[in-house]
Formats: C-alpha cells, structure tokens, sequence
C-alpha cells in the first residue's frame, strides 16, 4: 500500500480471512515471511493475520532517520487501508518493541490486546521456503538490517510508564541468551499497569514458538 508520505508499505496475510485480525511485528533481521511459518496455527485458530514489513525490509520502503515510536503510524494507516475497526498486536523478539510502541501510541479502542514473543509440505519445499525467510528482508540491501540492530541496541524511545494500556501481556523464554530474562523482568516492573508476565522455564530465544498455539488459546497474543 502506499503511505502519504509516498512510502510503500509491504505487507502479506496469513491464517483465516474471515478471522479476527492479529497484526504481526516480525523479528530481526526479517520480513512478512515471518508468519507464513505459523500459518497453520493461525489457520486452526481462525485468526486473520497481517504482516506489515517495517521500512527497508522486503517491500516496503526506507525511511530516513527513522526511530521506532515512528511505527504506530504506519500500522494505523495500514488498519486504515483495511478497514480493521479493532485488532490485536503481536512482536516477538525484535518486533517486541515495535508492539510496545503501537500500545503507546495507538488509541486503546482499536486495539483488543498487544502481547511481546507438523507441516505437511514436503523438504524440497521446507528448504525453499526457509531460503525465502532468510534472504527476502535483504532485497534492498543490508542497510536497513544494519540501521534496525542500531535501533534495537539502543534507547527506544519508549516510556515505560506512559503505557496506560491495560491488556498487555509479555511471555518470554527461562534460558534467552538473545534477551536475558533478567532484562524483561527490569523492564515489566517499569509498567504503571503492570502487565502479565509468564516465563516459559527451559526454553530458548527460538524454541518458544513451540508454545505459540496454548499462547493463542489463552490470550490471542504473543511476545
């Protein structure tokens, strides 16, 4: 879709059409293709998914000097463009502060909830889609991979307590080397509506999607 600033903003939709919509922040360093592994999941649990591309990443444009309190825009003009009255939010990992933004920025009313964390294909087309997922963020480039990690490494931007929206609900792994445990748990106690907070004990920066089905069962979110 095109943005008025004249961007294009790339995004894809997975699971259900007629479900109820999750916007889905992918990671780092990817793109939409993030969620067409989970397709099956979202598809069993009649969810409608949109998988919005930040700026530099697949097809959507770059920005200059983009911070990422800039994003809740893009993601409500998007809503716009699909007229979604109301839906849910998902970041995992690199796209956790992403959802933190959108639950800062957005108005409370369209949003339902904001959560941060067998295929039956044959291996001829696992392996291709695997390739898709690792090397399509890349098609402009590695700048904005390069420009992202800066983001993420530092100040986001966010204050914590000027987050008032109250159906927030961060999951994460007992043994993340990726994002220490002890981080978020710093990070949950600077919430003034303290969010709930689940750790998944014996679990890894990439063995929680294991979890994402009960996740979505309970809450209809993930981070």
């Amino acid at each position: 879709m095109r943005l008025s600033d004249g961007r294009t903003l790339g995004y894809a939709e997975y699971g259900c059409e007629t479900g109820y919509p999750l916007v889905f922040m992918h990671g780092y360093p990817q793109c939409h293709l993030g969620a067409s592994t989970l397709d099956h999941i979202f598809r069993q649990h009649r969810i409608r998914v949109i998988a919005p591309e930040r700026p530099g990443f697949g097809l959507s444009t770059g920005q200059s000097d983009r911070h990422i309190m800039d994003w809740p825009a893009d993601v409500q003009a998007l809503a716009h463009h699909l007229s979604l009255s109301r839906f849910a939010i998902i970041g995992g990992s690199g796209g956790g502060p992403y959802a933190l933004a959108c639950a800062r920025m957005l108005p409370q009313d369209i949003m339902s909830a904001v959560d941060r964390d067998q295929h039956g294909e044959s291996v001829e087309e696992r392996r291709a889609q695997l390739l898709r997922i690792l090397f399509e963020p890349f098609t402009q480039g590695t700048d904005p991979a390069a420009y992202e990690a800066k983001l993420l490494s530092q100040d986001w931007g966010i204050e914590f307590r000027d987050i008032t929206y109250n159906n927030l609900h961060v999951w994460h792994e007992g043994t993340d080397w990726n994002s220490p445990l002890p981080m978020t748990e710093y990070y949950v106690k600077l919430f003034s509506n303290k969010p709930s907070f689940k750790v998944f004990e014996g679990d890894t920066h990439f063995t929680i999607h294991r979890h994402l089905d009960d996740i979505l069962s309970e809450r209809m979110i993930v981070a």
